[in-house]
């Protein structure tokens, strides 16, 4: 076994060690010099292209095609190279790509019915009137939201949905006339839908594929009607047969509620309407009703129940009487 010699002094030893340890300081900063700040990752690797280190004069490589762009002084005080961010890493590009969402804000339009945004969600489970999807049309001046159940996808029922609100948007005495949704090829870009618009001059405005942000205000609608949905039947133990009723229920109050999306906080209902809305007559969704039972229908006993207990479900053709 090898040992050290005698002849060495205590003091020379521990001057040799304090060289190592220096030695190896120096090089873990180096190399801490040399890797990229995101990953923890080398940028340097010893083949190709040689540079100079000052430290043990060894040739070191670099792989990309840059040149130093940055000096750097280790502990000692001694000016060292190192290397700075690439112009372009095509392994980055087509590993680490993203997609850069670039936000604009919009100019609202100044005529109600103007320019009308669109969205179809679901599949959801079959509600007891058979419905799995439902469709919202929102007004992009007034963020007045009407909402229809569909049974399937296909052009032709969402062609007659929209048929429904077009002639509702007309009776308020309004014309639609640009229509904005995602590009959907079986909901909205189709024959049979834009035909339709077509045949009343609406201009169609779909989005990219696969931006889905370019939708943004539907898209958000739906998120909004989702969650007010969600916790009104949570709360209610609502059986989830009855999402059709809970998701009509919300888009009934949330056109009647305040937004700071309108100037002055003003709700949907009163930017279309120029009226407050009414909410004497609301009541807890889900909460038990008393509903009477008509003479007519009363059995011939005596002593019979003459009402029946039921559960608020919404609200019938948007009534406001208590």
């Amino acid at each position: 076994m090898p040992c050290v010699s005698s002849s060495y002094t205590a003091f020379e030893l521990l001057s040799f060690i304090s060289i190592l340890i220096a030695n190896r300081y120096s090089f873990n900063m180096d190399m801490r010099l040399m890797m990229d700040p995101m990953d923890q990752r080398p940028i340097m690797d010893p083949i190709d292209k040689q540079i100079e280190d000052p430290m043990d004069n060894e040739p070191m490589t670099n792989t990309m095609d840059n040149e130093p762009v940055m000096n750097s002084s280790d502990m000692s005080g001694k000016s060292r190279t190192t290397w700075g961010t690439p112009e372009l890493c095509q392994t980055c590009v087509h590993t680490k790509q993203q997609q850069h969402v670039v936000s604009t804000k919009a100019s609202r339009t100044s005529t109600p019915f103007e320019l009308i945004h669109s969205d179809l969600y679901g599949p959801i489970k079959h509600s007891i009137g058979g419905a799995q999807y439902y469709i919202i049309y929102i007004d992009d001046c007034t963020r007045y939201t009407e909402v229809y159940f569909l049974i399937t996808k296909r052009a032709e029922e969402i062609s007659a949905k929209f048929r429904q609100y077009q002639a509702w948007a007309e009776t308020q005495g309004f014309r639609i006339k640009r229509f904005r949704s995602n590009n959907g090829s079986r909901e909205f870009s189709n024959s049979v839908f834009l035909g339709l618009l077509g045949e009343k001059g609406i201009t169609f405005e779909p989005s990219p594929p696969y931006t889905q942000h370019k939708n943004g205000m539907a898209e958000r609608m739906i998120r909004t009607l989702n969650t007010k949905t969600r916790s009104m039947m949570w709360d209610a133990n609502v059986p989830i047969k009855f999402w059709p009723e809970a998701i009509r229920t919300a888009c009934y109050l949330h056109q009647g509620s305040p937004t700071s999306s309108l100037s002055g906080n003003r709700s949907p209902y009163k930017a279309l309407y120029g009226t407050i809305p009414k909410i004497r007559h609301l009541r807890r969704f889900g909460c038990w009703v008393y509903k009477h039972i008509p003479p007519a229908q009363q059995t011939k006993k005596k002593f019979r129940n003459r009402s029946s207990v039921c559960m608020i479900l919404g609200y019938v053709h948007n009534t406001t009487k208590t």
